[in-house]
């Protein structure tokens, strides 16, 4: 019997041939074989002439159907030809993955190891990535927080910085809805604690200032009943009382208006308080 192109169907045994090259073959059937006999043999032959990627390999044994591969290689024995198989000699082993994706023995040995950061503030660490069996592992190990003091840096590591330090403004200055009425010319000790000594150089530039506010009659006043004697504004720390004190000097042209003293810190952190000139 001749077959081109087509399904060739002979006893039980049916074959698909759309997939064979395009020729002629010749099918011999032996009169005394059984039909099963006939189908065994008719697949057999199946098995040799049905080549996809046409690299001499049936595509029942060939184990990478697909892509021509005639010498069948196979380099980790998994039955997938390296040519179609992720897991080859030119894979890049890149991957911590715990598998020797190239087959040269190695294990992982392409991966990358990565510079990494933990820990926040003063517990701030750095470290680097690592593979081991197949798990990536970071050698960054955070520090240990510490007591908050009040300086630029986040000492107990939780993300805030200075908090909870801050205490004031003490008599004589009232701070919120309030107007402090004083003298104008006079210096007023302004006073306030950081919970430490900090050291002198805790304001931002430019402050503490002052700046003209209206005079709202409605709001409460209270008298400044202490003032000391200076030159012009200074600050300084007292240990006995945990305090700094900012000495401001007032000027004598501001009599008859009110202002807004505002200190600002170099953390950022701002406070301010009301008066009134007479």
């Amino acid at each position: 019997m001749w077959a081109t192109i087509g399904t060739v169907t002979q006893f039980s045994a049916t074959i698909d041939v759309s997939t064979w090259p395009t020729d002629d073959y010749c099918f011999i059937f032996n009169p005394g074989e059984s039909a099963l006999e006939r189908d065994i043999r008719l697949t057999s032959i199946f098995d040799i002439i049905t080549d996809i990627d046409k690299d001499g390999i049936g595509d029942t044994t060939d184990n990478c159907i697909l892509i021509s591969n005639p010498d069948q290689a196979d380099c980790n024995t998994n039955g997938v030809g390296d040519a179609c198989d992720a897991i080859n000699p030119e894979a890049a082993d890149v991957v911590c993955d715990g598998v020797d994706n190239n087959c040269n023995g190695s294990i992982d040995e392409g991966f990358q190891l990565e510079p990494t950061k933990c820990g926040t503030g003063a517990c701030a660490s750095t470290g680097t990535t690592s593979c081991v069996e197949g798990q990536i592992k970071d050698s960054c190990i955070a520090g240990t927080p510490g007591t908050e003091i009040w300086n630029l840096i986040d000492d107990d590591c939780d993300g805030n910085n200075n908090e909870g330090l801050w205490s004031g403004f003490f008599q004589p200055i009232d701070m919120g809805d309030v107007l402090n009425q004083v003298k104008a010319g006079s210096a007023i000790p302004v006073k306030f604690s950081l919970g430490s000594n900090a050291g002198l150089s805790i304001f931002e530039a430019g402050y503490p200032q002052s700046i003209k506010i209206e005079c709202n009659t409605s709001t409460p006043l209270d008298n400044i009943e202490t003032t000391v004697t200076a030159g012009g504004s200074s600050l300084t720390y007292d240990p006995i009382a945990n305090q700094y004190i900012y000495v401001w000097k007032t000027d004598k042209s501001w009599t008859g208006t009110c202002r807004k003293l505002m200190v600002m810190l170099i953390d950022g952190t701002s406070y301010f308080a009301n008066f009134k000139f007479k």
